[in-house]
């Protein structure tokens, strides 16, 4: 794994963020949720649950 792991090896579109180690426990799950727009009142898309028919 040495031989192709390379330190922040990130998408080019700018997409991707780190989070770093000085994040807290609770900043980093509400900076996901900001990131996202799931703060904002909406609510994520629900899981499939193949025993439930419509």
């Amino acid at each position: 794994m040495r031989e192709w792991f390379r330190p922040l090896d990130l998408l080019d579109d700018g997409c991707e963020q780190i989070i770093g180690p000085d994040s807290s426990l609770e900043e980093t799950p509400q900076r996901m949720l900001a990131d996202t727009g799931l703060t904002n009142g909406s609510s994520p898309v629900p899981h499939r649950n193949s025993s439930h028919r419509a």
